[in-house]
């Protein structure tokens, strides 16, 4: 399942994924944290919108990383 999540985000040009954990949290659930480096202006909703695909994930949470803008 790892895996499967982090092709989800990473298909669309989005990496690296910089942590994933994920666990069961019963008969057919399961949960995930995800942080991404992204340097397009895309909210943690639209890679929910990515693992809505996986019927087992019941529990998502996403961590958006952009790259510092200080100069």
């Amino acid at each position: 399942m790892a895996d499967k999540i982090r092709m989800a985000i990473e298909s669309e040009g989005d990496r690296p994924v910089t942590d994933l954990h994920h666990w069961r949290l019963g008969p057919g659930h399961l949960g995930a944290i995800v942080s991404v480096a992204t340097s397009w202006a895309r909210k943690a909703a639209h890679y929910r919108q990515r693992l809505a695909k996986f019927a087992d994930l019941s529990h998502v949470a996403v961590e958006v990383q952009y790259p510092s803008s200080s100069a």
